[in-house]
């Protein structure tokens, strides 16, 4: 599945909705296409991201060191 890395945003930049507004769109253009999608040791941080973008997690660790956890994109609202 496609994976997203991490999403780093400057501290002064932080809490502007910068992220989520950017994890949106990528959440959009991949979850047209996909069921499921992987985030990289996602943080607390990146949890309430996830949280606010409707994705529910299915496996809590997978991939190269176990560090992966893959969620269900909005795809599964639209089949």
């Amino acid at each position: 599945p496609p994976r997203l890395a991490h999403i780093f945003i400057l501290h002064g930049w932080r809490r502007r909705g910068i992220g989520t507004a950017f994890f949106l769109w990528w959440r959009d253009l991949f979850g047209a296409t996909v069921r499921l999608f992987a985030v990289d040791t996602p943080s607390e941080a990146m949890n309430r991201v996830l949280v606010k973008g409707m994705c529910v997690q299915t496996a809590t660790r997978s991939g190269h060191n176990a560090s992966a956890v893959h969620f269900h994109s909005r795809a599964m609202e639209r089949t």
